[in-house]
């Protein structure tokens, strides 16, 4: 207590002051200064701990192609994993060996995963070898890269693990085959997290084709790296006619 001459003075309670414990004014200021000290080095840690920074455990993408061939598709995908940030960690899969190599070529720590491709329906071991290797791997995202119609069984595998997030990139727009492919694939799409076209005219057809409300599939043009170009000498004079071709049908 703060016991004062004066009776109109009314008596202090000290916060932590002991029973019968008497202090006067500058002991009090005293205590008091050094309990505010204290609780401002405490706030002091407390935000210093609640504002650094916490280890965040890396980002897993898998990213799958079925592509037997390496095409523009193919290449890009191998673009976007180049430049990645390092701190993802990046499993390419696929059905062929040396599609596989090609896309992770050029990433370094990069890992792969070969399965077996499914021929048809009833090939109930190539699905599970694919539901194996999704959940075995347990990417945060599985992003597939082909056309509307590719890498089904892939998307099933990722829509039926949980904690996977399912991503389908479309470079190319191809008719189905039958109006069966349209009604079995609409179910397995509606289900994905996100669809990517390339371009503008990509995404609205393929919405069109699978019956998908407008603005479903989301435009995100293919990168291109930005490399020094060094002019080639002409190797006629005159005018030079060149030409661009595809290495599919689609192309």
């Amino acid at each position: 207590m703060l016991k004062r001459h004066d009776p109109d003075i009314e008596s202090l309670q000290v916060p932590h002051q002991a029973p019968g414990e008497k202090l006067y004014a500058a002991e009090l200021r005293g205590k008091v200064r050094g309990e505010d000290e204290q609780a401002a080095i405490a706030v002091s840690h407390h935000r210093t701990e609640m504002s650094s920074p916490r280890r965040r455990r890396a980002i897993r993408l898998a990213a799958y192609t079925d592509s037997e061939i390496v095409g523009g598709g193919e290449k890009s995908l191998a673009t976007l994993l180049r430049n990645l940030d390092e701190q993802i960690e990046v499993t390419v899969v696929g059905t062929s060996a040396d599609t596989v190599h090609e896309v992770a070529a050029g990433r370094a720590d990069v890992r792969t995963r070969l399965v077996r491709p499914v021929n048809g329906k009833r090939d109930l071991a190539g699905m599970a070898a694919h539901l194996r290797a999704v959940r075995e791997i347990r990417p945060d995202i599985l992003q597939t890269n082909g056309q509307p119609w590719s890498c089904q069984y892939a998307l099933s595998a990722g829509v039926l693990t949980r904690g996977v997030r399912t991503l389908a990139v479309y470079h190319a727009v191809i008719p189905p085959i039958s109006r069966a492919q349209v009604w079995r694939n609409r179910r397995n799409l509606k289900r994905l997290d996100a669809q990517v076209a390339v371009s503008r005219a990509a995404a609205r057809a393929t919405e069109q084709m699978v019956g998908l409300a407008s603005g479903t599939v989301r435009v995100v043009h293919n990168g291109v790296e930005d490399r020094p170009i060094t002019p080639l000498a002409r190797p006629v004079p005159g005018p030079i006619v060149g030409s661009v071709g595809g290495s599919c049908c689609c192309s």
